[in-house]
């Protein structure tokens, strides 16, 4: 026989199933697109920032996803776009201070964002909204249009958050 406090549980459990069956328990929108970080962004989105046609995101995983404009030949200026999904602990990482990085607070994005770059070797864009952290990679162009680059890119996860 179940105990009182077994009983108890098995019916909360049944009356959460009934009222998401229901369709009564909606799970926020960016729930299913901040799962997968090839979702996150279209070819369509990334083609005109890269400034070229780019193949279908390839990720290792679910939490990273890059693009690649076609043609390119491998290599420093090969044009890449990528967005990783971040917890809390790689986000408050991303914005900390670190030797070499130069972060710099950036307004009008999400909650809160932070751009950070090692001059001649990368940049990127770590950005937040709600309970949500990601990342943007823009690569193969000069380091002043990295910054608009992956801003516009930021603002269009955004918009499916």
């Amino acid at each position: 026989m179940l105990s009182k406090a077994h009983q108890a549980n098995g019916k909360l459990w049944i009356a959460l199933i009934a009222v998401a069956a229901a369709g009564l328990w909606r799970i926020p929108a960016y729930g299913a697109a901040a799962d997968d970080a090839c979702k996150l962004l279209t070819q369509a989105e990334i083609n005109p920032v890269l400034g070229g046609q780019v193949g279908r995101g390839s990720s290792g995983g679910k939490t990273v996803c890059q693009w690649d404009v076609i043609g390119d030949t491998p290599g420093p200026g090969r044009r890449t776009a990528s967005v990783a999904l971040l917890t809390e602990r790689a986000y408050e990482m991303a914005k900390a201070p670190a030797s070499r990085f130069t972060k710099t607070p950036v307004s009008g994005i999400g909650d809160e964002a932070v751009f950070g770059f090692v001059p001649n070797v990368q940049a990127t864009l770590a950005v937040k909204k709600g309970g949500v952290m990601f990342l943007v990679k823009v690569q193969g162009f000069p380091l002043d249009q990295l910054q608009s680059k992956e801003k516009t890119l930021a603002q269009h996860v955004l918009a499916k958050l």
